[in-house]
């Protein structure tokens, strides 16, 4: 495990700065190349027409990026300090992971989820759990310092590709930033490198958890996920 500490605003010297160290490393610098490449290689997963469109054909009711509960449990225990029905706790980009269900199964309370899927949402005004229509890349519609533990598994890794993608992940990450408790922590489940996902992570005290991944054909050549636990 790994540790960071950083508070510096993103900009993008940050961003020059961050490529200019990996120059030395040519398998990094490929992983990158490869993410500002996604949208001719991939779908633009940070196009809400993609993801509407997505849910609207679905027959799958669920789908779990990268990680399942189980793996994650432990972390997210870790996290919450054992405060499950005090805690306020936001899943960000939450699709149609089931996540937060087995949370609350769990005995954790308090548990909110937004997505900017209009069609998501739609499908899940059901559920005992509340669901939120807001895009990420503007303004959060909750107050400051409101979370004590916010949840990202795979989102910020999705409004990385396509173009245009800095101004997505600033605004994003200060909107996460700007949510959460002092000495809260924003949890970022990514197959993104460190050397390319901490460049970007600056605003934050990071710890870096390397957990292996579940073989995917399309991306069988990332051989781990990580876990980005950022505290405020």
């Amino acid at each position: 495990m790994n540790s960071q500490q950083t508070s510096n605003i993103l900009n993008n010297s940050d961003i020059i700065e961050g490529v200019e160290q990996l120059s030395q490393n040519n398998s990094i610098i490929q992983q990158m190349f490869k993410e500002l490449n996604l949208s001719t290689e991939y779908p633009d997963y940070s196009s809400v027409d993609y993801w509407n469109n997505r849910y609207s054909l679905q027959k799958e009711k669920c789908f779990e990026w990268l990680q399942s509960y189980s793996k994650l449990q432990p972390f997210i225990h870790n996290c919450l300090f054992g405060r499950f029905d005090i805690s306020q706790i936001l899943y960000v980009g939450c699709g149609n992971s089931q996540l937060q269900d087995y949370m609350q199964l769990d005995g954790i309370k308090n548990i909110r989820c937004i997505d900017f899927s209009d069609i998501l949402i739609r499908q899940k005004q059901q559920q005992t759990i509340p669901y939120y229509l807001m895009d990420v890349t503007n303004k959060i519609d909750f107050e400051d310092e409101e979370f004590d533990f916010i949840i990202d598994k795979c989102l910020l890794d999705s409004l990385m590709s396509g173009t245009s993608f800095f101004e997505r992940v600033s605004k994003y990450l200060s909107e996460c930033y700007r949510i959460l408790k002092p000495n809260g922590t924003f949890m970022i489940v990514s197959y993104g490198h460190p050397d390319i996902r901490t460049i970007y992570l600056k605003m934050f005290k990071i710890q870096i958890i390397q957990i292996e991944k579940i073989k995917i054909e399309q991306f069988n050549d990332i051989e781990h996920h990580y876990i980005y636990m950022c505290t405020k």
